[in-house]
């Protein structure tokens, strides 16, 4: 389906629930710099980028407990060591893991895209 979808023309966002980090390899057997792997919060997305960091965008995973119970400072903490870590060299989006949850504090979702407008640390 990944083939088919990027013979298209389309950029796949490849979402996956649950915990992923045991067969991220085999996510290298797709095309290389075609998919955007975009997994929830349980998938370790520091692991996926030493395995996965040149051959898919990733996409993540500011956790939804930081975005619903932390605070403006943890949010924007967690985002950026997200960008410094996963976004060094490129290849990062920064998102929240899954979907912002809807018990989400709006103070929170704010500083996640006030910080990834303006950090820009490489």
């Amino acid at each position: 389906m990944v083939d088919e979808v990027i013979s298209e023309g389309i950029t796949p966002v490849l979402h996956f629930d649950a915990d992923w980090t045991p067969f991220l390899p085999f996510l290298r057997d797709l095309p290389a710099k075609k998919c955007i792997f975009a997994p929830d919060q349980v998938t370790d997305l520091f692991k996926a980028k030493e395995i996965l960091g040149d051959h898919m965008c990733l996409m993540g995973n500011v956790s939804p407990q930081v975005l619903a119970l932390g605070t403006v400072d943890e949010t924007v903490a967690e985002c950026k060591r997200l960008i410094d870590v996963v976004g060094k060299g490129g290849g990062f989006i920064l998102s929240s893991g899954c979907e912002v949850p809807f018990n989400a504090r709006p103070e929170n979702v704010a500083a996640m895209v006030d910080t990834a407008k303006t950090y820009f640390p490489h």
